[in-house]
């Protein structure tokens, strides 16, 4: 009974938790922002609010129960100023309302660095043993593998475009690969240790030890965008990397309980890991030309509007358009006369990203590429 009382107040706790509306708010304002982006380059709404959060509902279900049942099963107790100061580093971290510093090795890493070096009081130093530290440390390796999971499950439909203009003032299209997912973080703390009057609510008996439960509103996200190559291409290397960094940082939080300077170069190896990992796919792809540009002979599909025309015909992002009725497509202003000519009833052959060919017949849907929902390159 004591553990059901316990869990409703952990939910109000968190209802009255400023964290909780600010993550809320991580999730709308950048996708109002992507909106405004959307209709500035495209003229319209390409995806609709918080498709960012999209298909992530059963990872945060999953990983949030099985972070409970770990923080349970290891007896992970936190601190007062533990919690307050992951909300902190968090609020930081995305106050630009991005999610490219939403990983778990920033987030998480960031928080233990401080306290691997802040003086802190005796009893806090009880509650801050090396399990603690190398339990935190394993959360985080999990957590990075929720994120390699979401990188690895990507698909270029997904990407969000978007336009930019080349030194020479030249239009071409990006994509964004960009995720966020909540996953509520249920620690426990021994009774007496959180400054709030709790008196009210019974604690839960763990043992002979009593302790009461808080939700720390959290989330793992990532933002990445390319130009040079379609999402796909990245997001694949991009997870086996991430993964390769965690199980590295698992690994070593396993080795701290024996050796416990292993802690400290564990929440390194994660911090810098990850940054790197970043740092590289950005060089590696701005180093390459980008693929959606408004000078180039091939006439290559930036994105598809959201339940538009050209959604329901089968367009992908990333597909060429080579012929429309049988006329050769070698630009895109030969592209345009031909689409206007038939006012967008025509067949056109199409080759997928993959190589392989089939053709699109519009019968039904008569308009300009934009009214159809089709995205280039280059600004309407």
């Amino acid at each position: 009974m004591n553990l059901v009382i316990e869990s409703l107040t952990a939910f109000g706790e968190l209802i009255l938790n400023p964290m909780f509306y600010w993550i809320i708010l991580l999730v709308i304002l950048p996708s109002d922002h992507r909106i405004q982006l959307e209709k500035k380059f495209f003229n319209q709404q390409v995806f609709g609010m918080r498709a960012e959060l999209r298909q992530t509902l059963y990872l945060s279900i999953v990983m949030s129960l099985f972070l409970l049942l770990l923080t349970l099963g290891l007896r992970m107790t936190f601190s007062y100023e533990m919690i307050i100061i992951l909300s902190t580093v968090i609020l930081i971290l995305t106050y630009t309302n991005k999610y490219t510093l939403l990983s778990a090795s920033y987030t998480i890493g960031i928080t233990l660095i401080i306290f691997y070096f802040l003086p802190l009081d005796e009893k806090t130093n009880q509650i801050l043993t090396d399990k603690l530290f190398a339990s935190l440390i394993l959360i985080m390796s999990l957590l990075l593998i929720a994120e390699a999971y979401l990188l690895a499950r990507f698909k270029n439909k997904e990407a969000f475009p978007s336009l930019s203009r080349s030194t020479r003032g030249r239009w071409f299209g990006n994509l964004t690969v960009s995720k966020i997912s909540i996953i509520p973080l249920v620690v426990i703390y021994p009774e007496g240790t959180l400054p709030v009057i709790n008196f009210l609510f019974p604690y839960a008996s763990i043992g002979n030890e009593q302790f009461s439960f808080f939700i720390i509103p959290f989330a793992i996200g990532f933002s990445h965008i390319f130009k040079g190559k379609l999402p796909e291409c990245y997001t694949k290397k991009l997870a086996g990397n991430i993964l390769s960094l965690a199980i590295i940082v698992m690994v070593l939080a396993f080795g701290s309980l024996y050796i416990s300077y292993l802690s400290i170069i564990a929440v390194m190896i994660a911090v810098f890991g990850r940054a790197l990992i970043h740092y590289t796919f950005y060089k590696k792809d701005v180093k390459k030309p980008p693929i959606f540009f408004e000078l180039h002979k091939k006439v290559r599909v930036l994105g598809v509007v959201e339940d538009s025309p050209s959604q329901r015909l089968g367009f992908n992002v990333g597909d060429k358009i080579e012929e429309i009725n049988g006329k050769a497509i070698h630009s895109f202003e030969t592209f345009k006369q031909a689409f206007h000519e038939y006012n967008g009833l025509c067949t056109m052959k199409v080759v997928t990203a993959e190589g392989k060919i089939y053709y699109i017949k519009n019968s039904i849907y008569e308009g300009t590429p934009a009214e159809l929902g089709l995205l280039f390159g280059t600004k309407s």
